[in-house]
């Protein structure tokens, strides 16, 4: 399925794709992906999935390099970790205790929401999308401001999430599932071609808004 030598075997259980391995793995941010969305995607027309790169080492543990971009059941590009915390989040995931080591401030993050907004002006489809985080901080740095942790915080994903959209859009591989949001402004025909005619032209705007729960309990490197 996947051109690429990944020494794994995934089965079904419960809900998500687990990896069966020869020892543990570390703590990383993993693909959440069904065996079930491998397969559908395969025959949709606006959906790709995301599954998790691991390669074995010499000892027992396994080492996990990224994730791998999936269109129509072969690999086309790798994202890495950071990157896939977005994925899951766009996918209705939790990303919950993901941490994020700034240059002020280390937070962990406790909750996360989404709403999105589509529509279709001349041909050309338009996203703008939300993502509400909650956080807690777990260390600071040289006394940041409770507004610069947000601001800090806000841009990094930002920054990260632009940057991982342009690499998928160039493959047209539609990993976050933008075009289910799109099945009742474009018809059938339109649909068939969402990768091709429709997906390398869509302009997204995101914004993130995050709110920290735990201002009154900051610890600082410096003290």
């Amino acid at each position: 399925m996947v051109e690429y030598d990944i020494k794994a075997l995934y089965f079904n259980c419960g809900s998500n794709i687990h990896i069966l391995l020869w020892g543990s793995i570390t703590e990383e941010v993993f693909a959440l992906t069904r065996i079930w969305q491998v397969y559908r995607s395969i025959h949709s027309y606006t959906r790709d999935v995301a599954i998790p790169i691991v390669k074995s080492r010499k000892s027992t543990k396994v080492e996990h390099v990224g994730t791998a971009v999936i269109k129509n059941g072969k690999m086309v590009d790798q994202i890495s970790s950071d990157e896939t915390l977005l994925i899951n989040a766009f996918n209705g995931h939790s990303t919950q205790g993901k941490i994020e080591v700034m240059d002020h401030a280390t937070v962990l993050i406790v909750s996360n929401t989404m709403t999105h907004d589509s529509k279709v002006v001349d041909k050309k489809p338009y996203m703008e999308s939300r993502i509400n985080l909650k956080a807690s901080i777990l260390e600071t740095r040289e006394h940041p401001s409770i507004h610069s942790i947000q601001k800090e915080l806000e841009e990094l994903l930002t920054k990260r999430f632009y940057h991982m959209f342009a690499k998928i859009q160039t493959r047209e591989a539609d990993i976050l599932g933008l075009g289910q949001y799109f099945r009742n402004k474009l018809s059938r025909d339109q649909l068939e071609h969402w990768r091709s005619d429709y997906y390398p032209s869509l302009e997204m705007d995101l914004h993130i808004r995050t709110v920290i729960q735990n201002q009154g309990h900051l610890k600082s490197l410096s003290d």
